[in-house]
């Protein structure tokens, strides 16, 4: 379960206490079973820049993965987001 608004405190001590992503123990009747892994976001809830595909974003650069377009990008997208992954981390 990802938690994607939380207090602003709240998330600065669950950054700090590095408590970001935990175990919820959800009941005692039943143990492991009704266990969740959960995180809160580290900075805020949108996507990394150029990749929310809403209709109305301003950033968006679309995939194009058809080869013979003059625009193919495949390769430049995914290292875009897999750099905007790693900075997160």
């Amino acid at each position: 379960m990802h938690f994607t608004r939380i207090d602003y405190q709240d998330r600065a001590q669950r950054k700090s206490d590095k408590g970001l992503e935990v175990i919820w123990r959800g009941s005692r009747t039943f143990g492991s079973s009704s266990q969740i892994f959960t995180n809160a976001f580290p900075v805020h809830y949108s996507p990394p820049k150029g990749f929310s595909f809403e209709v109305l974003a301003d950033d968006v650069i679309p995939v194009q993965d058809d080869m013979l377009l003059f625009d193919y990008n495949v390769e430049e997208r995914v290292n875009d987001f897999v750099a905007a992954a790693i900075a997160q981390f």
